[in-house]
């Protein structure tokens, strides 16, 4: 039954958000995207936007009549703006350790517009009036319907899930709806699917081990203390050894490079040394900037993620989860 306060969605042949009536008096905001399956055209009561992208980076936005609305300046890697010209004023972007958008500065470096979001994305608070697409892990906040634009999905943060169903079905998650795995405090999803990498390279670490102990490589079990004796086994048995932390990494790290079917984004697999150098692990980085470090220890039997950023307790020290 359709009343006063329903908002009503219409998704085109291809599964894509075509348009989105809202409650009331609200109007009909219209979408329209290229054969890329980029977003190209949004229009509502308060204006039309085209836009024109780089890859995948928003780069510029005109109006119905051709005009230059806004110009952004973006990396070489997707959602990080940098700074963004509007009504002959450039803003500079400051953002968190998950890439979303905290603040803006002038040139002379002033604060002229703050937010703060929940976990999931919610706008929790702001100041300033400048008009800004960019928010929450630098997505468009879509300010009419209250949605983030996150090209193959559109992400509702009031109730920190997608609209519509994963396109990549149960092969990315047994929750066709859910964001990050409901861990956005450590992952990001600039794409609507990117985010069953991680998972699928934590689950190939586990089977990766496991090869390595039914091949003899390592000792069954888990833990520090289980790599210990692993180690210990090796040194005092005449005529049987198993592999120590460095040849189990390496090991890995050939077995993670060659998934099937390919990993979404591209991945990265290295041997590293934790803990003041006397342990060895593989790291996964992806080429996806917004991608969380993969870190696996078959030593150990042991994986986990960590932001960009953080200390993995290579080299020479520091605090690694290892």
């Amino acid at each position: 039954m359709v009343g006063s306060n329903t908002t009503s969605y219409t998704w085109d042949f291809e599964n894509r958000l075509s348009s989105v009536t809202l409650p009331g008096t609200g109007g009909t905001v219209s979408l329209k995207y290229d054969p890329f399956g980029r977003r190209i055209y949004k229009s509502s009561s308060s204006g039309t936007s085209i836009y024109a992208c780089d890859g995948d980076n928003l780069v510029e936005e005109t109006n119905s009549s051709g005009a230059a609305v806004a110009r952004y300046e973006q990396t070489q890697n997707i959602d990080e703006p940098l700074a963004m010209l509007r009504s002959s004023t450039t803003s500079y972007y400051h953002v968190d350790g998950l890439g979303s958008v905290t603040s803006l500065s002038s040139s002379a470096g002033s604060i002229a517009n703050t937010y703060t979001y929940d976990s999931f994305g919610k706008l929790t608070n702001s100041t300033g009036s400048l008009v800004n697409p960019f928010r929450y892990t630098a997505r468009e906040s879509d300010t009419e319907t209250g949605l983030y634009y996150y090209r193959a999905r559109y992400y509702d943060p009031n109730v920190g899930r997608f609209l519509t169903e994963d396109p990549l079905g149960f092969g990315a998650d047994v929750n066709l709806y859910r964001y990050v795995f409901n861990n956005p405090a450590r992952m990001t999803d600039q794409s609507g699917l990117s985010a069953r990498d991680v998972q699928r390279i934590q689950a190939a670490c586990k089977k990766c081990t496991d090869k390595l102990t039914a091949s003899g490589e390592r000792r069954a079990g888990s833990g520090g203390w289980n790599g210990f004796l692993n180690n210990l086994i090796s040194s005092f048995t005449f005529g049987f050894k198993y592999s120590g932390c460095d040849r189990q990494a390496n090991l890995t790290a050939g077995c993670l490079d060659s998934p099937s079917p390919p990993y979404d984004d591209h991945w990265d697999f290295s041997v590293v040394s934790v803990n003041s150098g006397f342990h060895r692990i593989t790291m996964g980085v992806s080429r996806n900037p917004s991608a969380p470090i993969v870190l696996c220890d078959p030593w150990k039997d042991m994986n986990t993620t960590i932001p960009r950023g953080a200390g993995t307790g290579t080299g020479g020290g520091g605090g690694g989860p290892f």
